[in-house]
């Protein structure tokens, strides 16, 4: 069926008990958990498949994503708004695309650390075609294949 999911919505830990458990085994390793509710969403994105001549040579994406603000439908198929151009992209098991945003931090500094020019469209959130964003610690170390959360009235689950 088709949630509802909007910016500033809380991603609450969920899942079974196996998860939980392990959860709570990553949490006293890792500091960066989620608040007493969960972790924030800071924004939704989506977007059209185009064109892209200078950085594709001419290749159709959807990657170019757009802010969307308020409520957004999702189903298993990831945002309605969504489009995705290779069927690689979007679809039951990987529907949405979350994208640490302090990973953006990280990669400018590699960057800027081997001399090497950013010659990117945008070294922002949603650069790499996220269609979630959060700067609360949401990242590999705290969050494992399995994991379940609830996002809005949809139940997420990495994949």
């Amino acid at each position: 069926g088709i949630r509802a999911v909007s910016m500033g919505d809380i991603i609450s830990t969920g899942g079974n008990a196996s998860v939980r458990e392990a959860r709570e085994a990553r949490a006293k390793e890792h500091p960066m958990e989620p608040g007493p509710t969960g972790w924030k969403v800071d924004k939704v994105f989506a977007g059209k498949i185009r064109s892209y001549d200078k950085w594709y040579r001419g290749a159709r994406s959807g990657i170019d994503k757009e802010e969307i603000k308020g409520e957004v439908e999702v189903n298993e198929l990831g945002i309605l708004q969504d489009q995705q151009a290779r069927t690689s992209h979007g679809g039951p098991g990987r529907a949405l695309l979350h994208f640490a945003h302090e990973h953006y931090v990280r990669i400018e500094e590699i960057y800027k650390k081997n001399g090497a020019e950013i010659d990117f469209p945008r070294l922002v959130a949603p650069g790499f075609g996220e269609n979630i964003s959060t700067s609360c610690g949401m990242n590999e170390r705290t969050v494992c294949i399995g994991d379940e959360f609830e996002l809005g009235s949809a139940i997420i689950r990495v994949g």
